[in-house]
């Protein structure tokens, strides 16, 4: 399997995405590598001057007979068999029949952010009931949207669809799409101040989604002064309205030391709480953590 390991985090890929340079990487490390300025590819070190990202379909495929081999070999070890589980539903983005919560004791969200009140707000049930049953247009848009290009929330991975559903939630007035546009030049000239700008308004107005983009802005320093600790402040906000990207930002944060004090059993609870709502990036980080006997806390 080692051949199929991303040359940034070491880890096997999950979404294996190839650059200009013909090099395969996973893709949100990819990104993240890209997002710091790096406008080289980190293997090589030949100049990059198109950051598209296209998926390494043939790559993914092996992963997944790879996969599927090492799980016939490790069925009388429950941790492994559960890590190839976990592994193997992030690489297929789909539902498997596998109870996780017996194989660990787990912090709840609660437990983990306290008041689970968005910043203390108080809010009548009439009106909460409003809240999540009558949206608008560009919210609707706006969830499914980056749902399917992020592949979370229980969706396969279609940066192609997802795209074009992000435009079309910016059209919608979707401040949060907006800014994701400006940020990759979809449609717009691209320009990373007014991404911030739209990120910024996103949050301010109780987006999950914008709260996430402004978090991430913050935890690798695109368009913003890197701060852990403002990226942990918004990353909980959003946590807190169930955001699964947010969750699983806020996880690497306690798994790295980013911000907070570092600590393997809050990590490894939100990387939970975020697999068991579909984000196939906690799956992965889950998984390995079993694979590697990293799950005991």
């Amino acid at each position: 399997m080692e051949d199929f390991h991303c040359p940034i985090t070491k880890h096997l890929m999950i979404e294996p995405s190839v650059n200009e340079a013909g090099e395969t990487y996973e893709l949100q490390a990819i990104e993240m590598w890209y997002s710091r300025g790096n406008y080289v590819d980190p293997k090589t070190g030949i100049k990059v001057k198109d950051t598209r990202l296209y998926p390494n379909i043939l790559v993914k495929r092996l992963i997944l007979k790879q996969m599927k081999n090492d799980m016939d070999k490790s069925i009388n070890n429950p941790s492994i068999l559960l890590a190839h589980h976990l592994l193997l539903k992030a690489v297929k983005r789909r539902e498997v029949e596998l109870d996780i919560e017996s194989f660990g004791n787990f912090l709840s969200l609660s437990e983990i952010l306290g008041d689970t009140k968005d910043d203390g707000e108080e809010v009548k049930n009439e009106e909460r009931k409003a809240k999540f049953t009558k949206k608008d247009e560009w919210e609707q848009i706006e969830e499914e949207a980056f749902a399917t290009y992020f592949g979370v929330d229980f969706h396969i991975m279609d940066q192609v669809n997802g795209k074009a559903l992000i435009q079309k939630a910016a059209k919608a007035g979707s401040d949060c799409a907006m800014g994701k546009c400006y940020q990759e030049g979809w449609g717009v000239k691209l320009d990373t101040k007014l991404a911030i700008e739209f990120y910024h308004k996103s949050a301010g107005a109780g987006s999950s989604h914008g709260m996430c983009r402004l978090g991430k802005s913050f935890q690798t320093g695109y368009g913003v002064t890197k701060d852990y600790s403002t990226a942990v402040e918004i990353f909980r906000r959003a946590a807190r309205r169930g955001n699964s990207n947010a969750i699983y930002n806020l996880g690497i944060c306690y798994d790295e030391g980013y911000g907070v004090e570092k600590s393997t059993k809050i990590a490894l609870s939100l990387y939970h709480e975020a697999a068991i709502r579909g984000n196939s990036h906690a799956e992965t980080n889950l998984g390995f953590a079993y694979m590697h006997g990293n799950n005991q806390f």
